[in-house]
């Protein structure tokens, strides 16, 4: 038996493309510049600017990862690092009686 699937293959024009989560979370960090924000901040702002910006579904936990990985690399190797290609640089801040660690993004 053969179903109709015409209907399937048709995209709705008012789709927005696909964004990498490393972009989304970029250009987020680059609205963040000269705030200090916290880990726990990425964990939900950028679930919440994904999803405003881009209609975009993304986990904590991926978010989390992708931050650490880029702070990774930026320490590493600066000058090749997506944050600084970003024309970003990221520096901890100590926080007063926090635990958590807070960072601060300024431009180059």
């Amino acid at each position: 038996m053969r179903f109709n699937t015409s209907y399937v293959n048709s995209k709705p024009r008012n789709v927005k493309p696909k964004v990498s989560n490393k972009r989304i979370l970029l250009e987020w960090l680059h609205s963040k510049m000269h705030i200090p924000f916290g880990n726990h901040e990425i964990q939900t702002n950028v679930i919440t600017y994904a999803l405003n910006m881009y209609d975009h579904k993304v986990t904590p936990d991926t978010v989390s990862r992708l931050w650490r990985s880029l702070r990774e690399d930026y320490k590493l190797d600066k000058s090749n690092s997506d944050i600084y290609n970003r024309g970003l640089t990221v520096q901890e801040v100590p926080q007063m009686n926090s635990k958590q660690k807070y960072f601060l993004v300024e431009s180059i």
